[in-house]
């Protein structure tokens, strides 16, 4: 399973700060903004870099072995690819809202603000580099709505949508 440790991966490879990556992770900034930090930084790589940096990672994984890829526009960087299952999982926003309220340990009100906040950052992330592809659930072989699924039947319903596509 592939997530964040793909910016572990680009940091270990080309020494830029965790801290740099996550700045840039997910989250659209200006030309200016970019122009500015790679003056300024040496070593810090533009955003539209990274994303070029990890696409290779996800398709240079997959070659190699099976995985999950977690988030970083996978299903679009893999579009095409006939191997493979493009899962989306979703849930209401409320539900997205407790659910992060709790397992932060933080009020409603800060919850609220961080959904909406990583929803926004996501959406530009999204419409920046895969030009707004999310909104066509076309890109997904299945989608789920966790509110509607428990976490076994999403597990049993993608082992037999795994079989079907003939995926080991």
């Amino acid at each position: 399973m592939y997530g964040k440790e793909l910016l572990n991966f680009v940091v270990g490879r080309d020494e830029v700060s965790s801290a740099v990556l996550e700045t840039l992770d997910e989250k659209k900034k200006g030309n200016v903004f970019d122009w500015v930090n790679y003056i300024l930084s040496s070593g810090v790589i533009l955003q539209k870099d990274y994303v070029l940096k990890v696409s290779r990672l996800i398709k240079t994984i997959v070659l190699q072995e099976s995985a999950i890829i977690l988030g970083r526009g996978g299903n679009h960087i893999l579009k095409g690819k006939p191997e493979g299952l493009r899962i989306k999982l979703t849930a209401p926003f409320d539900d997205r809202v407790s659910h992060i309220s709790q397992i932060r340990e933080m009020g409603l009100a800060r919850a609220k603000e961080l959904v909406l906040q990583n929803d926004h950052d996501r959406k530009e992330f999204i419409d920046n580099y895969f030009q707004g592809a999310d909104k066509d659930l076309e890109n997904f072989d299945l989608v789920f709505n966790t509110k509607s699924f428990s976490e076994k039947s999403i597990c049993n319903i993608t082992q037999f949508a795994m079989k079907e596509k003939g995926i080991n």
